[in-house]
């Protein structure tokens, strides 16, 4: 390429850069003043051009050319420019074909039309400068802070613990106010007026600081259906270590009508039909039948009693035991239930619900502690004698070596038709359930009607500097011990010494 074609070269590109023109910040490419360039472009290169010699030729068919108002013609890319501006070889056949609109290829697309915006803005030095596409506007959100989150989880645990604490509180001072199991010991006398209601009974025993809460006293009646019961007037000592209940069967009145009171008294260590004779033969109440079917089968609503739902099936009577000793006033027209349920009150009035929490401690149930008291019962004559007697039948009951054998003179005499005054060697090979000579443990049941003391005592057995296995009751009624059988048979020919000695 020689200087003249560099220079038309340069000319048609800024020719064709001429052809471009700017409509509100985008190009747009001007058909005009590009079909004007083609026209100057031919005009020059058919001047130029060597003339041929002519040739017979065929009439070329006219072809309609397109109006410069329908089809503008495009600018021609420099490649193209340059080429056409260069001169033709007399062996080039000239071209007869003009270039249609269909024809024009732009160099860069200036508008999109899909996106119906501008693809671009042309600098000052000729140059696009792109622009990035705008994103959709995002609201930013605030993350939580945690301080505010641990503060607000600190402060409802903090809630939760304050009403947690405050309702265990509450809940744990009025039950030991119902059922008094931490209250100071203490007597206190208490007025109770003629035709006193439930109201009046509770705010005397809130006054005289016997009870905390009277609304709860009254409540409690209340659902024990308790509040229509009549109120016997008079002076009361009472403590406050006594339960709503225990205080309730010590104001309350029988409702009566004309019938006979009499006055009975069970002595300590009776048994049950110790007990049955007495009512039976001496009082008048009841009859044997009676008394023997309110024992076995009569129902009454004493906690005490919840163990004794499935007996031992050689336990003489069910509730053996439970009859408390005591002097008691019944009207003689009473049914035998009733009679047995007033004693079984006193037992419960008696043994507290403190002392089903020390048979826990101590390992053993409520019969447990109720049948070993009654053998204490029976065995000791002096109460000062109830807690070394308990240490010896709890080594008994610990021992291997004795083959966990009571061997007590009382279980046989519970298990013989008639009591008898001095038992021989026969009496002791007896069979039944009962021989605690022939039978390891306790027996099937109790075998008296035992006193709280005595209840006390097997609960709380003497802690002996020396452990015994055996006692014998002088005959002043004291009991000797021995740790083994020779120290035993030694204390039986003492005993024998003082009973020859005293002409018995």
């Amino acid at each position: 390429m020689n200087e003249n074609d560099i220079k038309k070269t340069n000319e048609n590109n800024s020719a064709n850069s001429d052809n471009v023109k700017v409509y509100n910040d985008m190009e747009i490419f001007d058909f005009d003043a590009h079909r004007k360039a083609k026209l100057e472009a031919e005009k020059t290169r058919s001047s130029t051009a060597p003339k041929a010699s002519p040739k017979p030729n065929p009439t070329p068919k006219p072809v309609a050319q397109p109006s410069a108002q329908s089809r503008p013609v495009p600018p021609k890319t420099t490649a193209q420019a340059a080429q056409s501006s260069a001169p033709r070889t007399p062996k080039q056949v000239p071209r007869t074909h003009q270039p249609s609109i269909t024809d024009i290829k732009p160099d860069k697309v200036v508008f999109n039309a899909s996106l119906r915006k501008p693809m671009g803005k042309k600098s000052t030095d000729n140059k696009v400068i792109k622009q990035k596409p705008i994103k959709p506007y995002k609201e930013k959100t605030r993350g939580a802070n945690p301080l505010a989150v641990l503060s607000k989880a600190l402060i409802y645990i903090a809630v939760v613990l304050l009403i947690s604490a405050l309702a265990s509180y509450f809940i744990i001072t009025v039950a030991n106010d119902v059922f008094a199991f931490v209250k100071a010991d203490a007597q206190i006398e208490v007025v109770i007026p003629e035709y006193a209601t439930l109201d009046q009974i509770a705010d005397e025993l809130h006054e005289k600081q016997i009870i905390k809460f009277p609304k709860i006293f009254v409540l409690y009646s209340i659902i024990r259906g308790r509040d229509d019961a009549v109120y016997k007037a008079g002076i009361y000592t009472v403590s406050p270590q006594q339960n709503f209940d225990q205080l309730y069967y010590t104001f309350v009145e029988r409702k009566v009508t004309t019938m006979t009171e009499i006055s009975v008294t069970i002595p300590e260590g009776y048994t049950i039909d110790d007990i049955i004779k007495l009512f039976v033969e001496e009082k008048g109440m009841g009859t044997k039948e009676g008394f023997v079917d309110a024992i076995q089968n009569g129902v009454y609503d004493y906690w005490f009693l919840e163990g004794l739902k499935v007996v031992n099936p050689d336990r003489k009577y069910r509730l053996e035991g439970y009859l408390y000793p005591d002097t008691y006033y019944f009207y003689k027209e009473w049914p035998e239930e009733k009679i047995i349920d007033k004693m079984l009150a006193n037992f419960y009035a008696k043994f507290d619900i403190k002392y089903k929490q020390e048979c826990e401690k101590a390992g053993m149930s409520i019969d447990d502690v109720v049948n070993l008291a009654s053998i204490i019962q029976m065995e000791a004559k002096h109460q000062k004698d109830y807690t070394i007697v308990s240490s010896v039948i709890h080594n008994r009951l610990n021992s291997a070596y004795y083959m966990y054998r009571l061997d007590c003179d009382a279980t046989i005499q519970y298990a013989l038709p008639e009591r008898k005054t001095d038992l021989t060697h026969d009496d002791t090979l007896i069979d039944s359930p009962y021989n605690s000579y022939t039978h390891g443990g306790l027996p099937p049941g109790p075998i008296s009607n035992p006193t709280l003391k005595a209840i006390r005592a097997a609960l709380y057995p003497e802690q002996t500097s020396e452990k015994y296995y055996f006692f014998v009751s002088d005959i002043d009624g004291y009991m000797l011990y021995a740790r083994n059988l020779p120290e035993h048979n030694a204390n039986i020919a003492k005993v024998e010494k003082n009973a020859a000695a005293a002409g018995n």
